[in-house]
């Protein structure tokens, strides 16, 4: 069964709140989300470099979305 997905709008207000979200298909970006000092956090997938399974870079940009994620409607939650 595949999850619910939705549009960067519901995304965005997911975040807000502190959940992790994620574009289906991205890759290399696990899972991103607004803290409570609104950073936003994302978690790449493992490198050789990581011993916890995840590089945390912190604080990232918006310029990291592109107009295609931004008009993207298969958003998706995480777990995490």
């Amino acid at each position: 069964m595949s999850k619910e997905t939705f549009d960067f709008s519901e995304a965005l207000r997911r975040m807000k709140e502190g959940k992790k979200v994620r574009r289906i298909g991205w890759g290399i970006v696990d899972k991103l989300w607004i803290d409570k000092n609104k950073n936003i956090n994302i978690f790449y997938k493992a490198t050789t470099h990581s011993s916890e399974g995840f590089i945390h870079i912190f604080p990232s940009c918006w310029s990291y979305f592109t107009c295609e994620d931004i008009l993207a409607t298969d958003w998706e939650e995480v777990e995490g």
